[in-house]
């Protein structure tokens, strides 16, 4: 990814090519000092699923969750503060679970106030 912010500062991430994918993944968050994460999430499979999305803050501790229908093959992206308030102002783990048997894939570029970014990496 590369991006020229208004004020012509320049930011570029790369995100690694995933083979493996599951019903379950984790995604860091960081929403202090003005950070914010957005996320792209894939269905892979041939079935409609819903993801439940779990924030859990640097203790472990369920500080909000959401959810987030996609469709058979389909794909979304939202900014995480959208779907969970909480965050802001909080650093954790994000829990994405799909319904049923659907596989799912995502990534997260965390944006800095200053419109740069970087890409967060999936575990």
């Amino acid at each position: 990814y590369h991006y020229t912010a208004v004020a012509g500062a320049q930011s570029a991430a790369t995100v690694p090519l995933e083979t493996a994918f599951g019903t379950t993944f984790l995604l860091p968050y960081d929403g202090t000092d003005g950070l914010q994460t957005g996320v792209a999430l894939a269905n892979l499979s041939s079935h409609a699923a819903t993801l439940t999305i779990t924030a859990l803050d640097e203790n472990g501790g369920t500080i909000g969750t959401s959810s987030v229908a996609l469709p058979a093959s389909g794909h979304t992206s939202f900014m995480l503060s959208d779907k969970l308030p909480a965050i802001t102002s909080n650093r954790g783990v994000i829990r994405f679970s799909s319904s049923g048997a659907a596989n799912i894939s995502g990534l997260a570029l965390r944006v800095y106030p200053t419109g740069g970014f970087a890409s967060v990496p999936k575990f």
